[in-house]
């Protein structure tokens, strides 16, 4: 566990910058939230030797990494997708003035088809039609073929921009692939500044599920205990939905003993939460697992241990979480 020091016994230039942006901040009469330390972290980043400011720029591309290349991305599949929209709009718009003119032409030879009695002239209009009706119809199919290639090129921008989305919109958290991504980046980080971070694997019981029979209460049930789990988060919480109806959050910069105390807090909010499918209530439990995220144990590791701690949850139900095994006697 990594040593706790007091405002005063900063011992790493690092501590001693963090204790300047505070000064800077206290000495302007600025509240210290979030937004402002931010903007006072860059202005007094400014004034410090290049060799602090490469330093901490290291340290703030170990925690964003990946974010500006997955954002650039992104912004070239919307682009893309945009592109295709725009070419299928402008096909579109040919077809609608192929259909208008096709109705000049019958408005052109009906008349004159109607009001016409010699065959031979029946038949050199008919042809003028059918030849001038054949261009519009080429034209047309055209555009028609090209729209089908947009399309399909479309539904697959479309389902890119899924897989490359970080959220999961059925619950409201983040999906599994950023979880993963999220907790190697806290391995890198744990390397480097070796200090605590814990992982929660989140599990609704089975027996809330089994008085449950509709498909539609099922999912209700687990969007409420995502919420309940947003509602009982702090901002620097890393919530996602693992799989059916377990989610995994990190807990950044938190032992074990505090994860329990989280854990304590989070199963509390979801056992007084009552769930009504009709007129009939249903009761809300969870089991949880807790393990820690450490630097010789890869992400998927790590979560086995979280899954396996779930486990041992189910089986002995007087826990309100229970510990990976692996931690329990670090």
């Amino acid at each position: 566990m990594s040593k706790a020091y007091g405002l005063d016994e900063a011992t790493s230039d690092l501590e001693k910058f963090s204790k300047d942006v505070l000064k800077a901040l206290i000495a302007d009469n600025i509240p210290p939230t979030p937004a402002n330390y931010n903007i006072y972290f860059e202005k007094v980043l400014e004034s410090k030797p290049s060799e602090m400011k490469e330093e901490i720029q290291n340290i703030l591309e170990i925690e964003e990494q990946n974010d500006e290349e997955e954002s650039a991305e992104f912004e070239k599949t919307f682009k893309e997708g945009f592109s295709h929209i725009r070419k299928t709009m402008q096909r579109v718009g040919h077809i609608y003035k192929s259909m208008k003119h096709l109705d000049t032409i019958m408005n052109k030879y009906t008349p004159m088809l109607q009001n016409s009695t010699d065959k031979s002239q029946l038949s050199s209009l008919s042809h003028s039609m059918q030849d001038d009706i054949g261009k519009l119809n080429n034209l047309v199919k055209k555009d028609i073929t090209e729209i089908k290639d947009l399309y399909q090129k479309t539904a697959m921008v479309i389902k890119n921009s899924e897989d490359q989305s970080i959220h999961d919109p059925q619950y409201g958290v983040y999906k599994k692939s950023y979880l993963l991504q999220k907790i190697n980046q806290e391995i890198t980080l744990v390397e480097k500044f070796n200090h605590d971070t814990t992982l929660l694997a989140v599990r609704i019981k089975d027996e809330v599920f089994a008085n449950v029979k509709s498909e539609k209460a099922k999912n209700t049930i687990t969007r409420t205990v995502a919420r309940l789990l947003l509602k009982t988060s702090r901002r620097s919480d890393i919530i996602a939905h693992y799989e059916n109806a377990t989610f995994m959050i990190i807990l950044k910069h938190t032992d074990l003993e505090n994860a329990k105390r989280n854990a304590n807090r989070l199963k509390s909010m979801v056992t007084a939460t009552n769930f009504f499918f009709g007129e009939k209530e249903i009761s809300i439990d969870i089991e949880i697992g807790i393990g820690k995220i450490v630097k010789d144990r890869i992400a998927e590791e790590t979560i086995v241990c979280v899954l396996e701690a779930l486990e041992a949850a189910k089986e002995d139900t007087s826990l309100v979480a229970a510990i990976c095994e692996k931690d329990y006697q670090e």
